[in-house]
């Protein structure tokens, strides 16, 4: 039995664009590299899936997909943009940068590491010496690790 369509539409196409303008690259890019990346992910997924069944021991490893995993995953480098090196950030052109003084900072750090050292060198001392830390001048038991009623 044949189905007969009187009025048969036909569509006419028209030409193929030649080419891609700046306007549609940057309207959607980002688009295409999430639909990329999504793919390529995809790919990944199933690939690791065959690669851990293999790895299991139902069956031998199967290079195609380890050649494909491996090729996925430098694409997916690529549009992370994991092996470009980031450019380095100058201290004149960074104001948050030119505000702090680094030197300064450094020395506090150092200073409060040292002032910590001495507190338990102290401390430490003075249990070695089977006696009881006995706060020195200006120094408080909690500021020795110690409670009010350790004294």
């Amino acid at each position: 039995m044949h189905v007969a369509y009187p009025d048969l539409m036909t569509y006419e196409l028209g030409p193929a664009p030649r080419e891609i303008s700046e306007d549609q690259l940057v309207e959607d890019g980002p688009r295409v590299r999430a639909l990329i990346v999504q793919r390529l992910e995809l790919v990944w997924a199933r690939c690791e899936q065959r690669i851990r069944d293999d790895m299991n021991g139902t069956r031998p490893i199967d290079p195609r997909f380890l050649e494909i995993a491996l090729r996925a995953e430098k694409d997916l480098a690529l549009h992370y943009r994991l092996s470009r090196v980031p450019a380095p950030v100058e201290e004149e052109d960074d104001p948050a940068l030119q505000a702090v003084d680094r030197g300064a900072l450094v020395l506090d750090f150092l200073e409060g590491v040292e002032a910590r050292i001495r507190q338990g060198q102290a401390a430490a001392a003075a249990w070695g010496a089977g006696k009881q830390s006995e706060p020195a001048a200006g120094t408080s038991t909690e500021e020795l690790g110690q409670d009010g009623s350790a004294a």
